[in-house]
């Protein structure tokens, strides 16, 4: 608070051509620091929220969950699938590097073709989609009309899925 003061004091002088005694500046800066104590001391100290658990949940019996994902490193993008049923039995997975650079939002939904792409050939029924994609899931939740080419390509992929198969993304 000290420094704070003095640097101000400095500004004012070269800018405003305002000279201040250094009694003032101290005074100030006493002051500032008794005014921020007793803030502190008569508001409820602000705590950061604990960290949540980022535990996997099974899903709904009858159902397979479907975990997508997506890394890219430089110019390779690594792409992987985890497929496990109600009772956390794994069924499958895979894994695809891709040799190219590519945007994070381009390789998540590539996750998630390979996911659908799986359950397909799966035969599977009723599916959930799991992706750490906020703006991926977003863009499935609130079908909107997207003319942009990341929106296209997002309703090819909405396309793959057949029409028996019964599916949330998440």
């Amino acid at each position: 608070m000290v420094l704070w003061n003095i640097w101000n004091s400095r500004n004012n002088a070269l800018f405003c051509e305002k000279e201040e005694d250094a009694r003032l500046i101290w005074e100030r800066a006493r002051t500032l620091g008794d005014d921020f104590r007793i803030f502190n001391l008569s508001h409820i100290e602000m705590k950061p929220r604990p960290p949540r658990s980022q535990r996997w949940v099974k899903p709904p019996i009858d159902v397979i969950k479907i975990n997508v994902d997506a890394g890219i490193h430089d110019t390779v993008v690594g792409i992987g699938i985890f497929v496990r049923d109600s009772d956390g039995f794994v069924l499958g997975g895979r894994t695809v590097y891709l040799d190219y650079k590519m945007d994070v939002q381009w390789a998540e939904a590539k996750a998630l073709r390979e996911g659908i792409v799986w359950a397909s050939n799966n035969n599977v029924e009723r599916a959930i989609f799991e992706t750490d994609c906020a703006g991926l899931v977003n863009r499935f939740k609130f079908h909107r009309e997207d003319i942009s080419i990341f929106g296209f390509r997002l309703k090819n992929i909405f396309n793959l899925l057949d029409s028996s198969i019964k599916f949330v993304i998440d």
